[in-house]
C-alpha cells in the first residue's frame, strides 16, 4: 500500500528493515496489516502515521512540542490524501485488484485528478508557505522532521501516479517541489531510493 512507503521512509533514515510475516498475529500486539515496526523489548507498532511519530521520538525526528499536534494533524492528512487517490483507482472493489475494474474505475479515476488532486497539494502548500523560514528547509521548526517525510510520499506518490498532469500541477506548488527535492538529497534517503529496498510504483493506486 502507498501509506506503507511513508514508513519504510522513515524507518530508512533510522535502521536496517525488520523482517514481518503474514501472519500478524505474531506479533506482542496483533497488526492488521503491514506495515509492522519490530524493536527490542517487544516493541512492535503498526499503521503508517503512528510509526513515524513513534520513530520520530526515539531517533530525533520529532517536532518540539509547541507543534506536535500540528504535526500529527499534517501526517493525517498525508494518509487521508493517499488513501483517497488510492480508493479512485478501486471505485468498484476497494479492495479488489485494480486491473480488473480499471475500466469502470477510470471516471473516478479522471474525476480525482480534475477536482481533487490540485486541492490536496494546495493544502500542504499553504501549510509549508507559513512555517517561519517560509519553506525555505522544514515543515516545523526548521528542522527535519517525521512529518516532512510523510508529505515526501505525498509529493513523489503524485508524480509518479499522475505523470501526465505533474509539470502542470507542480508549477503551483514550488514550496512543495523544491521541499522534495531537499529530502530527496538527504544521504539515508538517497542511498534507501536507489537501493533494492525500495521498489518501484505499481502504477496503479498511487502505490
Amino acid at each position: 500500500m502507498g501509506n506503507a512507503t511513508c514508513a519504510n521512509v522513515t524507518s530508512s533514515l533510522l535502521f536496517p528493515p525488520t523482517p514481518h510475516s503474514p501472519n500478524n498475529s505474531r506479533f506482542p500486539f496483533p497488526a492488521k496489516a503491514p506495515p509492522v515496526v519490530t524493536g527490542p523489548n517487544g516493541y512492535n507498532v503498526s499503521q503508517s502515521a503512528v510509526i513515524m511519530q513513534s520513530l520520530g521520538k526515539k531517533f530525533g525526528l520529532y517536532p518540539d512540542e509547541v507543534d506536535e499536534d500540528h504535526a500529527l494533524t499534517v501526517t493525517l492528512t498525508v494518509m487521508d490524501f493517499v488513501a483517497e487517490g488510492r480508493l479512485a483507482f478501486h471505485a468498484m472493489n476497494p479492495v479488489g485488484p485494480y486491473k480488473e475494474q480499471a475500466e469502470e474505475t477510470q471516471p473516478r479515476v479522471d474525476w480525482f485528478k480534475r477536482e481533487r488532486l490540485v486541492s490536496w497539494l494546495s493544502h500542504f502548500e499553504n501549510i509549508l508557505s507559513k512555517t517561519a523560514d517560509v519553506g525555505e528547509t522544514y515543515f516545523f521548526g526548521g528542522k527535519l522532521t517525521y512529518v516532512d517525510l510523510a508529505v515526501f510520499h505525498g509529493v513523489c506518490a503524485t508524480e509518479a501516479q499522475f505523470s501526465d498532469i505533474w509539470e502542470k500541477v507542480s508549477a503551483g506548488i514550488p514550496l512543495l517541489v523544491a521541499h522534495k527535492k531537499r529530502i530527496a538529497s538527504l544521504p539515508n534517503i538517497e542511498a534507501y531510493l536507489q537501493s533494492d529496498r525500495c521498489r518501484p510504483w505499481a502504477g496503479d493506486s498511487m502505490m
